[in-house]
Protein backbone atom coordinates (compact mmCIF):
# COMPACT_ATOMS: atom_id res chain seq x y z
CA UNK A 1 0.00 0.00 0.00
CA UNK A 2 1.17 3.38 -0.44
CA UNK A 3 0.03 6.72 0.81
CA UNK A 4 0.61 9.50 -1.84
CA UNK A 5 -0.49 12.56 0.01
CA UNK A 6 -1.39 15.99 -2.37
CA UNK A 7 0.95 18.87 0.29
CA UNK A 8 2.68 18.66 3.00
CA UNK A 9 6.26 17.60 1.51
CA UNK A 10 8.54 19.42 3.98
CA UNK A 11 6.42 18.55 6.77
CA UNK A 12 6.92 14.86 5.85
CA UNK A 13 10.26 14.87 4.81
CA UNK A 14 11.17 16.37 8.11
CA UNK A 15 9.23 13.95 10.09
CA UNK A 16 11.36 11.21 7.78
CA UNK A 17 14.71 13.10 9.30
CA UNK A 18 13.95 13.09 12.53
CA UNK A 19 13.22 9.33 12.21
CA UNK A 20 16.70 8.31 10.67
CA UNK A 21 18.54 10.88 12.76
CA UNK A 22 17.18 9.52 16.11
CA UNK A 23 17.76 5.99 14.76
CA UNK A 24 21.22 6.94 13.24
CA UNK A 25 22.67 8.16 16.96
CA UNK A 26 21.29 5.48 18.57
CA UNK A 27 22.49 2.53 16.11
CA UNK A 28 19.34 1.28 15.95
CA UNK A 29 19.78 1.87 12.01
CA UNK A 30 21.92 -0.59 11.64
CA UNK A 31 20.67 -3.14 14.45
CA UNK A 32 17.42 -3.61 13.50
CA UNK A 33 16.36 -4.77 10.00
CA UNK A 34 12.70 -3.42 10.28
CA UNK A 35 13.32 0.00 10.87
CA UNK A 36 15.59 0.37 7.77
CA UNK A 37 13.19 -1.60 5.92
CA UNK A 38 10.62 1.04 7.22
CA UNK A 39 12.74 4.35 6.36
CA UNK A 40 13.40 2.94 2.98
CA UNK A 41 9.58 3.21 2.13
CA UNK A 42 9.59 6.63 1.97
CA UNK A 43 10.15 7.85 -1.54
CA UNK A 44 10.12 11.01 -3.87
CA UNK A 45 8.07 10.89 -6.54
CA UNK A 46 10.15 12.17 -9.52
CA UNK A 47 13.43 13.95 -7.44
CA UNK A 48 15.89 11.15 -8.30
CA UNK A 49 19.09 12.69 -6.66
CA UNK A 50 17.08 13.06 -3.94
CA UNK A 51 15.99 9.43 -3.79
CA UNK A 52 19.19 8.29 -4.41
CA UNK A 53 20.43 10.97 -1.55
CA UNK A 54 17.53 9.25 0.94
CA UNK A 55 18.39 5.80 -0.01
CA UNK A 56 22.35 6.56 1.07
CA UNK A 57 21.37 7.67 4.00
CA UNK A 58 19.66 4.33 4.73
CA UNK A 59 21.91 1.89 3.35
CA UNK A 60 24.98 3.23 3.62
CA UNK A 61 24.78 5.53 6.33
CA UNK A 62 28.09 7.82 6.97
CA UNK A 63 30.75 7.27 10.03
CA UNK A 64 29.74 10.31 11.52
CA UNK A 65 27.20 13.24 11.79
CA UNK A 66 29.86 15.52 10.45
CA UNK A 67 30.61 13.38 7.58
CA UNK A 68 27.23 14.34 6.12
CA UNK A 69 28.87 17.70 5.43
CA UNK A 70 30.38 16.69 2.11
CA UNK A 71 26.81 16.73 0.52
CA UNK A 72 26.33 20.24 0.91
CA UNK A 73 27.46 20.48 -2.55
CA UNK A 74 24.31 18.31 -3.78
CA UNK A 75 22.78 19.66 -7.10
CA UNK A 76 19.08 19.04 -6.11
CA UNK A 77 17.74 21.87 -4.30
CA UNK A 78 15.82 19.88 -1.63
CA UNK A 79 19.36 17.95 -0.15
CA UNK A 80 21.04 20.97 0.81
CA UNK A 81 17.68 21.82 2.88
CA UNK A 82 17.70 18.83 4.52
CA UNK A 83 20.90 18.71 5.51
CA UNK A 84 20.28 22.57 7.67
CA UNK A 85 17.41 21.06 8.76
CA UNK A 86 19.41 17.75 9.98
CA UNK A 87 21.88 19.83 11.30
CA UNK A 88 19.51 21.83 13.36
CA UNK A 89 18.01 18.35 15.17
CA UNK A 90 21.39 17.66 15.61
CA UNK A 91 21.67 20.79 18.03
CA UNK A 92 18.53 20.01 19.62
CA UNK A 93 19.11 16.15 20.33
CA UNK A 94 22.40 17.07 21.87
CA UNK A 95 20.91 19.89 23.54
CA UNK A 96 18.13 17.81 24.74
CA UNK A 97 20.17 15.04 25.84
CA UNK A 98 22.58 16.69 27.98
CA UNK A 99 19.88 18.60 29.96
CA UNK A 100 18.19 15.27 30.76
CA UNK A 101 20.94 12.66 31.51
CA UNK A 102 18.43 9.87 31.88
CA UNK A 103 17.67 10.45 28.30
CA UNK A 104 18.99 8.56 25.04
CA UNK A 105 18.35 8.81 21.52
CA UNK A 106 16.62 5.14 21.72
CA UNK A 107 14.49 6.44 23.96
CA UNK A 108 13.42 9.39 21.90
CA UNK A 109 13.00 7.12 18.96
CA UNK A 110 10.51 4.96 20.57
CA UNK A 111 8.89 7.90 21.45
CA UNK A 112 7.93 8.48 17.78
CA UNK A 113 7.38 5.17 16.63
CA UNK A 114 6.09 3.10 19.65
CA UNK A 115 2.33 2.66 20.75
CA UNK A 116 1.87 5.90 22.59
CA UNK A 117 3.56 7.91 19.82
CA UNK A 118 3.66 11.41 20.10
CA UNK A 119 2.91 11.96 16.18
CA UNK A 120 0.30 10.36 14.35
CA UNK A 121 -2.14 11.40 11.72
CA UNK A 122 -5.47 11.84 10.98
CA UNK A 123 -6.33 9.91 7.63
CA UNK A 124 -8.89 11.21 4.94
CA UNK A 125 -8.79 9.44 1.41
CA UNK A 126 -9.82 12.29 -1.01
CA UNK A 127 -10.82 9.61 -4.01
CA UNK A 128 -13.69 8.52 -1.62
CA UNK A 129 -14.43 12.73 -0.34
CA UNK A 130 -14.14 13.76 -4.12
CA UNK A 131 -12.48 17.00 -2.96
CA UNK A 132 -10.54 17.16 -6.18
CA UNK A 133 -7.96 20.11 -6.84
CA UNK A 134 -9.91 22.47 -4.30
CA UNK A 135 -8.84 21.11 -0.89
CA UNK A 136 -5.19 22.22 -2.31
CA UNK A 137 -5.61 25.56 -3.03
CA UNK A 138 -7.73 25.78 0.14
CA UNK A 139 -4.87 24.58 2.62
CA UNK A 140 -2.15 26.46 1.13
CA UNK A 141 -5.07 29.69 1.47
CA UNK A 142 -4.28 29.40 5.01
CA UNK A 143 -0.98 29.59 5.35
CA UNK A 144 1.56 31.78 3.54
CA UNK A 145 0.40 33.10 0.38
CA UNK A 146 1.91 31.16 -2.79
CA UNK A 147 4.42 32.92 -4.73
CA UNK A 148 4.15 33.41 -8.38
CA UNK A 149 6.10 30.75 -9.81
CA UNK A 150 3.72 28.41 -8.12
CA UNK A 151 0.60 30.16 -9.39
CA UNK A 152 2.18 30.01 -12.68
CA UNK A 153 2.25 26.55 -12.56
CA UNK A 154 -1.17 25.79 -11.11
CA UNK A 155 -2.59 28.26 -14.03
CA UNK A 156 -0.24 25.83 -16.97
CA UNK A 157 -1.37 23.10 -15.20
CA UNK A 158 -4.95 24.24 -16.12
CA UNK A 159 -3.61 25.19 -19.39
CA UNK A 160 -2.19 22.24 -20.70
CA UNK A 161 -4.60 19.37 -19.55
CA UNK A 162 -7.82 21.38 -21.53
CA UNK A 163 -9.71 18.34 -22.62
CA UNK A 164 -11.69 19.53 -25.39
CA UNK A 165 -11.35 16.69 -27.73
CA UNK A 166 -9.24 14.58 -25.77
CA UNK A 167 -11.57 12.04 -24.99
CA UNK A 168 -8.68 9.51 -24.11
CA UNK A 169 -7.12 12.21 -21.60
CA UNK A 170 -3.87 12.24 -23.32
CA UNK A 171 -3.32 15.79 -22.49
CA UNK A 172 -4.13 15.39 -18.92
CA UNK A 173 -1.64 13.24 -18.60
CA UNK A 174 0.82 15.31 -20.20
CA UNK A 175 -0.43 17.90 -17.68
CA UNK A 176 0.61 16.07 -14.85
CA UNK A 177 4.15 14.74 -16.43
CA UNK A 178 5.16 18.13 -17.31
CA UNK A 179 4.18 19.33 -14.05
CA UNK A 180 6.32 16.30 -12.29
CA UNK A 181 9.21 17.38 -14.29
CA UNK A 182 9.34 21.03 -13.49
CA UNK A 183 9.44 19.77 -9.57
CA UNK A 184 11.69 16.78 -10.30
CA UNK A 185 14.55 16.76 -12.83
CA UNK A 186 14.35 20.43 -14.41
CA UNK A 187 14.93 21.62 -11.09
CA UNK A 188 18.00 19.53 -10.01
CA UNK A 189 19.42 21.02 -13.67
CA UNK A 190 18.19 24.49 -13.02
CA UNK A 191 19.90 23.69 -9.25
CA UNK A 192 23.50 23.10 -10.94
CA UNK A 193 25.86 26.28 -9.32
CA UNK A 194 26.91 26.87 -12.91
CA UNK A 195 23.01 28.06 -13.66
CA UNK A 196 21.28 29.13 -10.29
CA UNK A 197 21.75 32.79 -9.55
CA UNK A 198 23.42 34.32 -6.39
CA UNK A 199 21.85 35.14 -3.10
CA UNK A 200 20.37 34.16 0.35
CA UNK A 201 17.97 32.12 -1.63
CA UNK A 202 18.32 31.36 -4.64
CA UNK A 203 15.83 29.56 -6.68
CA UNK A 204 15.49 27.58 -10.00
CA UNK A 205 12.50 29.53 -10.99
CA UNK A 206 13.66 32.31 -12.97
CA UNK A 207 16.06 30.21 -15.34
CA UNK A 208 12.88 27.70 -15.55
CA UNK A 209 10.49 31.08 -16.84
CA UNK A 210 13.44 32.30 -18.65
CA UNK A 211 13.52 28.78 -20.98
CA UNK A 212 9.94 28.98 -21.46
CA UNK A 213 9.70 32.55 -22.38
CA UNK A 214 12.19 31.88 -24.99
CA UNK A 215 10.71 29.11 -26.50
CA UNK A 216 7.45 30.69 -26.00
CA UNK A 217 9.03 34.23 -27.95
CA UNK A 218 10.13 31.80 -31.16
CA UNK A 219 6.38 30.31 -31.54
CA UNK A 220 4.58 33.51 -31.44
CA UNK A 221 7.34 35.22 -34.02
CA UNK A 222 7.14 32.23 -36.38
CA UNK A 223 3.09 32.25 -35.95
CA UNK A 224 3.10 35.95 -37.31
CA UNK A 225 1.59 36.15 -40.59
CA UNK A 226 4.07 36.75 -43.88
CA UNK A 227 2.45 39.98 -45.09
CA UNK A 228 2.37 41.01 -41.64
CA UNK A 229 3.73 45.53 -41.62
CA UNK A 230 7.41 45.15 -39.96
CA UNK A 231 6.95 47.75 -37.97
CA UNK A 232 3.87 46.09 -36.01
CA UNK A 233 6.20 42.90 -36.23
CA UNK A 234 8.59 44.96 -34.12
CA UNK A 235 6.16 46.60 -32.37
CA UNK A 236 4.68 43.07 -30.72
CA UNK A 237 8.26 41.39 -30.22
CA UNK A 238 9.48 45.01 -28.54
CA UNK A 239 6.07 44.05 -26.32
CA UNK A 240 6.68 40.88 -25.67
CA UNK A 241 10.61 41.57 -24.80
CA UNK A 242 9.83 44.27 -22.31
CA UNK A 243 7.18 42.72 -20.55
CA UNK A 244 7.47 41.56 -16.65
CA UNK A 245 7.19 37.82 -16.27
CA UNK A 246 3.38 38.15 -14.59
CA UNK A 247 2.31 40.70 -17.62
CA UNK A 248 3.92 38.31 -20.42
CA UNK A 249 2.51 34.52 -18.70
CA UNK A 250 -0.82 36.34 -17.42
CA UNK A 251 -1.34 36.61 -22.04
CA UNK A 252 -0.78 32.77 -21.98
CA UNK A 253 -3.80 32.04 -19.80
CA UNK A 254 -5.84 34.91 -20.95
CA UNK A 255 -5.82 34.32 -25.08
CA UNK A 256 -2.51 32.36 -25.49
CA UNK A 257 -0.91 36.10 -27.20
CA UNK A 258 -3.38 35.48 -30.07
CA UNK A 259 -3.88 40.08 -28.79
CA UNK A 260 -0.15 41.34 -29.79
CA UNK A 261 -0.16 45.64 -29.40
CA UNK A 262 -1.38 46.41 -32.99
CA UNK A 263 -1.73 42.51 -34.06
CA UNK A 264 -4.78 40.20 -33.74
CA UNK A 265 -4.02 37.09 -34.84
CA UNK A 266 -6.90 34.08 -35.65
CA UNK A 267 -5.10 31.01 -34.10
CA UNK A 268 -3.40 31.05 -30.59
CA UNK A 269 0.45 30.67 -31.21
CA UNK A 270 1.23 28.61 -27.51
CA UNK A 271 -0.87 25.52 -27.60
CA UNK A 272 0.53 22.50 -25.72
CA UNK A 273 2.55 21.84 -28.88
CA UNK A 274 4.56 24.54 -27.76
CA UNK A 275 5.31 23.07 -24.47
CA UNK A 276 5.78 19.72 -25.73
CA UNK A 277 8.55 21.15 -27.09
CA UNK A 278 9.80 22.39 -23.72
CA UNK A 279 9.81 19.52 -22.36
CA UNK A 280 11.87 17.27 -25.47
CA UNK A 281 14.61 20.12 -25.32
CA UNK A 282 14.64 20.44 -21.16
CA UNK A 283 14.72 16.61 -21.44
CA UNK A 284 17.61 16.43 -23.63
CA UNK A 285 19.30 19.28 -22.47
CA UNK A 286 19.26 17.48 -18.92
CA UNK A 287 20.27 14.41 -19.81
CA UNK A 288 23.30 16.00 -21.48
CA UNK A 289 24.66 17.87 -19.07
CA UNK A 290 24.35 14.75 -16.45
CA UNK A 291 25.79 12.59 -18.72
CA UNK A 292 28.88 14.99 -20.54
CA UNK A 293 29.10 17.42 -17.43
CA UNK A 294 28.64 20.25 -20.30
CA UNK A 295 25.82 21.20 -23.46
CA UNK A 296 27.88 20.90 -25.99
CA UNK A 297 26.75 19.60 -29.16
CA UNK A 298 28.91 20.97 -31.47
CA UNK A 299 31.97 19.16 -33.60
CA UNK A 300 34.48 22.52 -33.44
CA UNK A 301 36.71 23.50 -35.69
CA UNK A 302 39.39 25.84 -35.96
CA UNK A 303 36.51 28.40 -37.18
CA UNK A 304 34.11 28.09 -34.35
CA UNK A 305 35.79 30.73 -32.18
CA UNK A 306 33.18 32.77 -34.34
CA UNK A 307 30.20 31.21 -32.63
CA UNK A 308 29.14 31.00 -29.28
CA UNK A 309 29.59 27.79 -27.84
CA UNK A 310 26.10 25.95 -26.56
CA UNK A 311 27.24 26.30 -22.44
CA UNK A 312 27.63 29.79 -22.97
CA UNK A 313 24.15 30.34 -25.01
CA UNK A 314 22.65 28.52 -23.13
CA UNK A 315 24.21 30.44 -19.57
CA UNK A 316 23.02 33.90 -21.25
CA UNK A 317 19.47 32.49 -22.34
CA UNK A 318 18.73 31.74 -18.58
CA UNK A 319 20.79 35.15 -17.26
CA UNK A 320 22.97 32.07 -15.07
CA UNK A 321 25.23 34.55 -12.95
CA UNK A 322 27.72 36.93 -14.48
CA UNK A 323 26.58 36.35 -17.81
CA UNK A 324 25.04 39.25 -20.07
CA UNK A 325 21.38 38.78 -21.75
CA UNK A 326 21.04 37.23 -25.22
CA UNK A 327 21.56 40.09 -28.37
CA UNK A 328 18.96 39.38 -30.73
CA UNK A 329 21.27 37.77 -33.08
CA UNK A 330 21.81 35.10 -30.68
CA UNK A 331 18.72 34.36 -29.72
CA UNK A 332 18.01 33.97 -33.39
CA UNK A 333 20.85 31.68 -33.52
CA UNK A 334 19.91 29.42 -30.87
CA UNK A 335 16.35 29.15 -31.65
CA UNK A 336 18.29 27.58 -35.07
CA UNK A 337 20.50 25.38 -33.36
CA UNK A 338 17.05 24.21 -30.84
CA UNK A 339 15.07 23.61 -33.99
CA UNK A 340 18.09 21.16 -35.35
CA UNK A 341 18.29 19.54 -32.11
CA UNK A 342 14.37 18.49 -31.88
CA UNK A 343 14.60 17.63 -35.93
CA UNK A 344 17.75 15.30 -35.73
CA UNK A 345 18.12 14.30 -31.51
CA UNK A 346 17.42 10.75 -31.16
CA UNK A 347 14.40 9.39 -29.26
CA UNK A 348 16.80 8.30 -26.43
CA UNK A 349 18.65 12.06 -26.36
CA UNK A 350 21.22 10.89 -28.05
CA UNK A 351 22.87 12.98 -30.96
CA UNK A 352 25.23 12.03 -33.56
CA UNK A 353 25.17 15.39 -35.55
CA UNK A 354 27.57 17.48 -34.22
CA UNK A 355 29.52 18.09 -37.24
CA UNK A 356 26.28 18.88 -39.05
CA UNK A 357 25.26 21.28 -37.06
CA UNK A 358 28.13 23.01 -36.78
CA UNK A 359 27.96 23.85 -40.16
CA UNK A 360 24.54 24.60 -39.88
CA UNK A 361 24.84 27.46 -37.42
CA UNK A 362 28.34 29.02 -39.65
CA UNK A 363 25.64 29.01 -42.56
CA UNK A 364 23.47 30.94 -40.32
CA UNK A 365 25.90 33.10 -38.69
CA UNK A 366 27.34 34.26 -42.25
CA UNK A 367 24.26 34.76 -43.92
CA UNK A 368 22.76 37.37 -41.37
CA UNK A 369 26.20 39.10 -41.69
CA UNK A 370 25.42 39.12 -45.74
CA UNK A 371 28.71 36.68 -46.87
Amino acid sequence: RFFVPIDGQQRLTTLFLLHWLLAFQSGLLESEPSVKSALLRFQYEDREAVNRFLRRLVLSPPSSFEALAQEASAEDPSIPAMLLMLSSMERERKKLLSENLNLTSARLFSLLTGPERAVSFLFLNLDDAEMGESVYMKMNARGKPLSFFENFKAGLYIFLRETDGDADGERAVFAENFLQRINGPWAGFFWKKEYRPAGPSPTTDRGLLRFFRFIMLTDIMASLPADTEPLKSHEALTLLLEEPDEDFFSRLFHDAFRQLGPLRLEDAPVTDLTFRKIQKLLDLLSRRKQENGSLAFRNWSKDDGALPEDEQMFRCLIAAPAEPVLSPEQMVLLDAEYAFLLRYADPDGDFHHGRSLSRWMHLLKNFRRGN
